[in-house]
């Protein structure tokens, strides 16, 4: 009993019916007083209670702890005759995420493979980065600034960067932007619209704005586009000095 009560693991002195027989006080602060083992293994776990009262061995389960709350553990078991000794060891904390995270996947979406959605929510957020980038602005001189276009202008990428464009802008005291389409394929009727919307946010902070780089395909999107303080170039001009040949 001394030993037993002592040990410093959950352990349980059980019969081949998974009685509980004894337990250490640690196994008691972990699960509680039980009579049975199977009272604290979760139900998909049970299965895996057969394998243990058929031979040493050692398997992974969910099992209930004193607050009531699922985690995993490694459960080993040592035979002597009709008696054995079962000890259960957390699983590391790391480990234990991932497996409560999947657990809750599984509860959630029943069948659907948690990798897929993972994965998934990978793509998004990396399709979120890469819209970010597509849209950055270069300082070219102290008062000048650039922002190259890149890909679809399509709501998707106006929506990810047009209050950052706005608010490096105001941050770096610019006065001139240049906004240049020509890396731009495809543009969108709602991508236009946003694109309107940034530039009404740049003309409140006093920007004088020069998009170029127009393509004969981009021109019925922009055509009704007539805000004062928009012009249109053919090139970006710094001092007289076109940095586009």
């Amino acid at each position: 009993m001394g030993l037993l009560n002592s040990m410093p693991l959950p352990t349980f002195r059980v019969d081949r019916q998974l009685n509980v027989l004894d337990h250490s006080e640690s196994a008691v602060r972990r699960f509680g007083s039980q009579v049975r083992l199977e009272a604290i293994v979760d139900e998909g776990s049970r299965r895996k209670l057969v394998k243990l009262q058929k031979q040493s061995a050692a398997v992974e389960m969910a099992m209930v702890t004193v607050a009531s709350k699922l985690e995993p553990f490694t459960v080993s078991v040592q035979w002597d005759g009709d008696e054995g000794y079962v000890q259960c060891v957390e699983v590391s904390s790391q480990i234990a995420r991932l497996e409560q995270m999947v657990y809750q996947q599984q509860m959630r979406l029943a069948d659907a493979d948690f990798q897929l959605v993972e994965k998934k929510e990978e793509a998004e957020q990396a399709l979120i980065k890469m819209k970010e980038r597509s849209a950055p602005i270069i300082s070219l001189n102290s008062r000048t600034a650039l922002i190259p276009m890149f890909g679809d202008l399509d709501d998707a990428l106006m929506d990810q960067t047009k209050d950052s464009l706005a608010a490096q802008f105001h941050l770096g005291g610019y006065e001139l932007l240049y906004m240049d389409f020509t890396a731009v394929d495809r543009i969108t009727l709602s991508g236009i619209e946003q694109f309107k919307r940034l530039v009404d946010t740049l003309l409140l902070l006093d920007a004088r704005i020069h998009i170029v780089g127009i393509k004969p395909e981009h021109a019925p999107f922009l055509k009704d586009h007539d805000h004062r303080g928009v012009t249109y170039s053919s090139a970006i001009q710094i001092k007289n000095e076109s940095l586009y040949s």
